[in-house]
């Protein structure tokens, strides 16, 4: 589900952002700031929970934007990213037919109300930007398929 929560991220920005050229200096300070959370590993969350007690777990996790754990490879795509001034990585010839993403359940992923809550995200992000989406069929084989991590 994050996967597609940061797909569906990179590709509306893509579409409204425009380019910004950033220094190498606050590149580098963007770095060591995605570095420093990469770990994941819960240790930022007593702390901060400590300091700010009401605050959303969420917001104190020490997390990237609250709930994601980075690896080298979304480091590097959100430096790239951070670099041109946007919000979301693009590359040429890489868009949704349509702006129409094509997704599928994993097999045994999710209960009816953890689907019927994905699916209401989906509309409301249809609403809310020029996405589309549509579930997978039989002929589809580029499609995004939703899964428990």
């Amino acid at each position: 589900m994050l996967r597609i929560a940061v797909l569906v991220t990179i590709v509306c920005s893509a579409l409204a952002t425009p380019a910004v050229v950033r220094t190498r200096e606050e590149i580098q300070a963007f770095r060591s700031f995605l570095e420093s959370i990469k770990s994941g590993d819960g240790s930022q969350f007593a702390a901060r929970t400590m300091t700010n007690p009401l605050a959303n777990p969420e917001e104190n996790s020490g997390k990237f934007q609250g709930d994601i754990v980075l690896d080298d490879f979304m480091i590097e795509i959100l430096l790239r990213q951070y670099a041109m001034g946007r919000n979301a990585y693009t590359w040429p010839n890489t868009k949704w037919p349509n702006n129409t993403v094509v997704w599928e359940f994993g097999e045994g992923e999710f209960g009816p109300r953890q689907q019927a809550a994905i699916e209401e995200g989906i509309r409301d992000i249809e609403k809310h930007t020029c996405l589309k989406f549509r579930y997978r069929e039989a002929g589809d084989t580029a499609f995004v398929r939703l899964t428990v991590q």
